[in-house]
């Protein structure tokens, strides 16, 4: 895989290096929050009981829907996290897994969900990155440990010190992002851009890769936000973090994942996984048709919530 670094910018402790891929705009597919507001796409509970773990998608649109690992869906019986990316067809019905980010509510606000302007914080989206690999393979399904989910909102909310009164990750967001480091809006999205790679001092954190420059657009500002959570509070470390070093870290990163042999198994919707899960990295990319339609990695030995 050919890459290109375009653009690199700081804001205190956070690195942000965004480039481009050789394969790029070969399929064309939109996100889903497109879809909830054009009515084209509805998600909503499976039932009128509802399953904590399952979500029901439906696609009435011409279009391939995308829906990202981390993208936190708002409303019906309580707010959920996507467990991992999702290709849809159109004109379709999708049973899609998910997990529960508001352990402290289960009545319907809403008949459908509608989107968030935010993703889960890297190391939430890193350990469920992590227990869905280990559920696939114990052909458990897409299981993301749903414990260890509420488990992570109560520890950023610890951390954030928030009281939500249903224990709600989007509370904890929306409270803690009073605190972001300064700064973090002078980072914008690189238009040539469909892949970014965040650091915290000098060590990478994850990286994000689309199909689409399009798609990438749409999601940057969504995972900036997401990385932000895992900032507040650090001191930046005594040495910065240089653009020359963040490209030479950046490719040995993506050079590594590329030459790793990755577990193949069938995506949720249209299109193909493959897993990764060792000491170095955590993370998988999604592909449909041979085309790329997202990578998402985790470095194994990134830091934990402080």
């Amino acid at each position: 895989m050919f890459i290109q670094a375009l653009k690199f910018q700081t804001a205190g402790t956070l690195g942000v290096m965004q480039f481009g891929t050789s394969d790029q705009n070969t399929f064309r597919y939109s996100p889903v929050d497109i879809g909830i507001k054009k009515g084209t796409v509805q998600v909503k509970e499976t039932s009128d009981a509802g399953s904590v773990n399952s979500l029901i998608v439906l696609n009435t649109s011409d279009y391939y829907v995308f829906l990202m690992d981390g993208d936190i869906l708002a409303g019906a019986k309580q707010n959920r996290i996507i467990n991992t990316s999702v290709l849809l067809a159109p004109q379709s019905k999708t049973i899609i897994p998910v997990s529960c980010v508001e352990a402290g509510r289960w009545r319907a606000v809403s008949s459908q969900f509608s989107s968030t302007d935010h993703t889960a914080p890297s190391n939430m989206r890193k350990m469920k990155s992590e227990n869905v690999s280990h559920s696939i393979r114990e052909s458990r399904g897409f299981d993301a440990n749903q414990g260890a989910i509420w488990n992570s909102v109560s520890e950023y909310s610890k951390k954030y010190s928030v009281e939500s009164p249903t224990s709600n990750y989007s509370d904890v967001y929306e409270a803690g992002k009073k605190g972001f480091d300064q700064g973090l809006e002078k980072i914008v999205v690189d238009p040539n851009a469909n892949g970014v790679i965040f650091f915290i001092d000098k060590t990478i954190i994850n990286v994000d890769i689309f199909g689409s420059k399009r798609v990438y657009s749409h999601y940057f500002p969504k995972l900036l936000r997401g990385v932000s959570m895992e900032i507040f509070g650090r001191k930046s470390a005594k040495e910065q973090l240089t653009e020359a070093q963040a490209k030479y870290d950046m490719v040995e990163f993506l050079d590594g994942w590329d030459a790793l042999k990755k577990e193949r198994n069938p995506g949720v919707g249209l299109g193909t996984e493959h897993r990764v899960m060792n000491e170095k990295f955590s993370g998988m990319d999604l592909e449909y048709n041979e085309q790329k339609i997202h990578t998402s990695i985790f470095n194994a030995a990134t830091i934990k919530q402080s």
